[in-house]
């Protein structure tokens, strides 16, 4: 059954990120009568977490992380699996289509746009976002459309928190290349 959902959800997931982007390409869409009805299913995710994710989604929570996307997104739910289950505890997941998707439903008005709190967080998915360390309210960083490692979430974390990496000073320097941020290394 679960193999199934699946496949409905990625020939869904073309659809739907077309609309969201914009009018759905006729060959696309096929008919632009069809009836498409799928009902908001979580995600459930199946892997065990290593001690690494569980330490990034600790950290990631601490930084006040969100994670965007839908529950029809194949990227979305494989980056949930590289987490695991026990480290998704930890991650603010937003759900973009929290109502499902339909379109020409009988009884049912048309969701085939995400949710209105997701403006601003729909260009590509998954989408990591972490407020930056001493910004503006609302001045954030993140990465956008791509399945991130634990590594790569803790570099981000870093990025918010105002560390510079240096490229040459990690492959020269056997460091990690992370540099501080000014008001740091003062005290």
């Amino acid at each position: 059954r679960r193999d199934a959902m699946r496949a409905s959800l990625a020939s869904l997931a073309t659809v739907v990120a077309a609309n969201a982007l914009g009018p759905v390409p006729a060959a696309v869409a096929g008919d632009p009568n069809k009836v498409v009805a799928v009902e908001y299913t979580p995600y459930v995710v199946d892997s065990a977490s290593s001690a690494e994710a569980i330490e990034v989604a600790k950290s990631l929570k601490a930084a006040g992380a969100r994670l965007y996307g839908a529950f029809w997104c194949e990227n979305c739910n494989k980056q949930k699996e590289i987490l695991g289950k026990e480290a998704m505890e930890y991650v603010n997941y937003v759900e973009c289509f929290p109502d499902g998707v339909y379109q020409n439903t009988p009884g049912r008005a048309d969701v085939t746009k995400p949710a209105a709190f997701c403006e601003g967080y729909t260009d590509a998915w998954p989408l990591w976002v972490i407020p930056k360390d001493g910004g503006d309210p609302g001045e954030e960083i993140g990465v956008a459309g791509k399945i991130a490692k634990p590594k790569e979430l803790q570099r981000l974390i870093r990025e918010a928190k105002g560390e510079k990496f240096d490229a040459v000073k990690y492959l020269t320097s056997g460091s990690d290349g992370y540099e501080k941020p000014a008001d740091e290394k003062a005290e």
